[in-house]
């Protein structure tokens, strides 16, 4: 016999599973549908008031960000704290840009690794081959 007490434990934690899938998008933790605490990676977490109570809400971070956070005083302004692979923080705008073509780590001036197929020379990606003529790997690359 199931007793009152365990069907309302079960009731209650069941209404909780299901609230916690109501958050808004990009929130990971909310104390209601609305009221958000904690943000997924690539949001960040911005208070609004309305009706005289702050609201958790989350925006989503720029474009190839992977998290980012407002910038005191300016309400629009948003910095990128990282970035994808592939793409480096801009110095002057503290946003996202991509590294030159086969480079898959740089910052604004070079590029630190590169794709394969490509080596690095004065922080640039070159091919491992000469224009014309291909170069011989290697025994270990091949096996």
């Amino acid at each position: 016999k199931i007793s009152k007490m365990k069907v309302l434990i079960t009731l209650f934690m069941i209404g909780l599973v299901a609230f916690a899938d109501d958050c808004e998008t990009g929130c990971s933790k909310c104390d209601s549908p609305t009221d958000c605490q904690e943000c997924e990676a690539g949001f960040y977490l911005k208070v609004k008031q309305e009706e005289g109570q702050d609201r958790g809400i989350c925006v989503e971070c720029p474009p190839k960000c992977v998290a980012c956070s407002p910038v005191e005083g300016e309400e629009q302004s948003v910095t990128c704290k990282g970035c994808v692979p592939g793409y480096f923080i801009h110095a002057e705008n503290d946003l996202c840009y991509k590294c030159e073509k086969h480079c898959k780590e740089c910052n604004h001036k070079e590029c630190f690794k590169c794709s394969l197929g490509y080596k690095l020379r004065n922080g640039k990606c070159v091919p491992f081959y000469k224009s014309g003529q291909l170069q011989q790997f290697p025994f270990h690359i091949l096996s």
